[in-house]
């Protein structure tokens, strides 16, 4: 059997979490978690053009070229033009280049999970720039049952739940701790 994903771009899918992500004083450090197929990858990408019209320098770590739909070097998606992109490089690899490199306000990547990903999570949040990402789980308290995410999570300010009740996309939980 053959297995087709059409992502989509949704302009505005980002409006109802952007106040608790960004408020104009400061960019929370989140986590979006959800399932598959319910919608992460293509909140991040509205939140990454979000912040780009914001005036903030976006930095996108796009493994799998599924964020900005790159091909031949140009992006499929609008990330803004505040947004930089550099597909097919590693999230922990990656994220330290761009960190190194393109002096960015916050760091967007997609499905986090690897142990190698938490020790570059550190270098990101003390460095003051800030980091927005997804990751597959029914819930926040799912996270604390798997060892390497647990190890994550206090790096995150804020925690979007996402589920498919409504139809992909549905917010079931913005939590941000301050």
């Amino acid at each position: 059997g053959l297995n087709y994903r059409v992502a989509k771009e949704i302009i505005g899918a980002a409006k109802e979490v952007m106040p608790y992500i960004y408020d104009s004083e400061k960019i929370r450090n989140t986590l979006i978690i959800s399932p598959p197929q319910c919608g992460k990858t293509t909140l991040l990408r509205d939140v990454a053009r979000s912040l780009s019209a914001f005036g903030k320098k976006v930095s996108v770590i796009d493994e799998r070229n599924e964020i900005s739909a790159m091909s031949n070097g140009a992006r499929g998606y609008d990330l803004g033009v505040s947004c930089d992109v550099l597909g097919g490089a590693a999230k922990a690899e990656g994220s330290l280049l761009m960190l190194r490199s393109m002096s960015p306000d916050v760091i967007i990547t997609d499905e986090l999970g690897a142990e190698e990903e938490g020790k570059v999570l550190s270098r990101i949040a003390n460095s003051g720039v800030h980091l927005i990402s997804t990751i597959h789980a029914k819930n926040r308290f799912d996270l604390e049952k798997r060892a390497e995410v647990a190890a994550m999570c206090p790096f995150f300010d804020c925690f979007v739940t996402l589920s498919r009740r409504k139809g992909a996309g549905t917010v079931e939980e913005i939590y941000c701790a301050d």
